[in-house]
């Protein structure tokens, strides 16, 4: 079993086809893909731009490894260096509860 459809447009013409490499039923995986090109495929001409950087946000969230925000913390037993420039001494202040 394989899949097809043509869409033409001004000057060009798309040709899409799926043919299954393993079972003979398309995975819920396979079917989400065809339908995501099938929804592409209707998307206007005044959509694209949009449409592609949807998309390419899409591409960047999903294939760049995990991010991390902060550094990882130094190990207790790794030194870091420190320049202290200046201590500064306050008057105390009291907080009062109610």
């Amino acid at each position: 079993m394989s899949l097809s459809w043509k869409q033409n447009v001004l000057g060009a013409e798309f040709t899409h086809a799926v043919t299954p490499t393993g079972a003979p039923e398309l995975s819920p995986q396979i079917v989400l893909r065809v339908l995501c090109h099938f929804l592409i495929n209707q998307i206007p001409e005044r959509g694209l731009p949009s449409l592609f950087d949807t998309l390419k946000d899409f591409h960047e969230f999903y294939m760049v490894p995990g991010i991390h925000l902060l550094p990882a913390t130094p190990s207790s037993t790794e030194n870091v260096p420190v320049h202290v420039q200046g201590t500064y001494s306050t008057q105390a202040f009291e907080i009062a509860e109610d």
